[in-house]
């Protein structure tokens, strides 16, 4: 007998938190690691990438 499909639970919020945590982890980790302007460099390709993907998903 099949069993019924369910309703899942949302799951964005804590895995936006987390990405968070762990991207703060990260940068925190470069800034300590290789100093500040390596952290303000990794910030600004990450924010480059983001764009790129926001521009090519973007519906023309």
């Amino acid at each position: 007998m099949a069993r019924p499909i369910k309703s899942v639970e949302n799951y964005t919020t804590p895995a936006l938190v987390m990405a968070w945590v762990n991207l703060f982890g990260l940068l925190t980790l470069i800034w300590v690691v290789f100093g500040f302007a390596a952290a303000l460099l990794a910030v600004w390709v990450i924010n480059r990438a983001i764009s790129q993907l926001e521009a090519r998903t973007r519906p023309h």
